[in-house]
């Protein structure tokens, strides 16, 4: 009888409660929900009605949570507009939301990876990250391999060296946008293409590649790149404990694309096609994401 006693006591008082909370303006209300990992101030046994008042009164707080039973109030830096996926169900709490949005610290809480910008609408009341250097997502936490410009030309010219080159296939010219495509010469017996990718440093996760137009085509190469520490190293997996170099493989017509994985990516200002056979010609295009420091 006294557990039965304490249950109604409980209820009506939550009851009552929640009746007071809904009449204070600038407010909205979740019963029995909690909003987690973001309370930066709390205190005790004060009434919910004073722990949102203490919230108003305080320029970064944005929610409350109040528990009923032991009247402890916490104060919130986000609300579920900024982390809606962290209201959880949580019985004899009270979740409020002041319906007030703190412009000067709202992008301040936002997270935004790789460069990103936090961007905020006052009327809608959404924040968003504006993603740059190719990366995607909520957050830009994704890089959406986006081709890094060879193409297009956003990687110059001087930018491609080669070991050696026929008078009409110079190193620049192993783009997709190009008639003609990079050939070294068939007596070259230290056959490489370089693309210097300097002063960034790029995430790439793939590569993409064909021959030449006039049916010239892009036989089996292997990649190398510098990392950190400025040494060479070749692309490839470990395999039964000891490591592999990768080949890729030629596709017997020229003006056929072939798209290959980078697994696992790499990141380097500096990459070297290293074709294996001669009479071979080649037009590339890398992709993958700026890294930001």
């Amino acid at each position: 009888m006294e557990i039965h006693n304490l249950l109604v006591v409980i209820t009506l008082s939550f009851t009552t409660d929640v009746a007071k909370c809904c009449l204070i303006a600038g407010v909205s209300t979740v019963t029995s929900h909690r909003l987690l990992g973001y309370a930066y101030r709390n205190t005790s046994g004060i009434t919910l009605s004073s722990c949102v008042s203490l919230c108003k009164s305080d320029t970064y707080c944005v929610s409350v949570n109040y528990d009923f039973v032991s009247k402890w109030c916490e104060l919130n830096e986000r609300n579920t507009l900024m982390a809606p996926g962290n209201l959880k169900h949580w019985p004899v709490n009270f979740y409020v939301y002041l319906e007030r949005v703190p412009v000067h610290n709202l992008c301040s809480f936002t997270s935004c990876q790789n460069g990103g910008i936090c961007e905020f609408d006052k009327e809608s009341l959404k924040i968003w990250c504006r993603c740059r250097n190719g990366y995607i997502g909520r957050r830009c936490e994704v890089c959406g391999n986006n081709s890094l410009g060879l193409q297009d030309g956003r990687i110059s010219d001087v930018s491609f060296t080669a070991s050696s080159s026929k008078s009409t296939n110079l190193p620049h010219m192993a783009r997709f946008n190009k008639p003609k495509s990079w050939m070294p010469q068939d007596n070259d017996t230290n056959r490489y293409l370089q693309i210097d990718l300097a002063p960034h440093r790029y995430f790439i996760t793939k590569i993409a590649f064909r021959g030449d137009d006039s049916g010239v085509s892009a036989l089996t190469f292997k990649v190398k790149y510098k990392d950190s520490n400025n040494n060479w190293q070749t692309v490839g997996n470990e395999d039964l404990g000891s490591f592999k170099e990768t080949v890729f493989e030629h596709t017997p017509y020229a003006g056929a694309t072939i798209l290959k994985k980078f697994d696992p990516p790499i990141t380097s200002t500096v990459i070297r096609i290293l074709p294996q056979e001669s009479n071979s010609a080649y037009k590339l295009e890398l992709y993958g994401c700026r890294l930001v420091k």
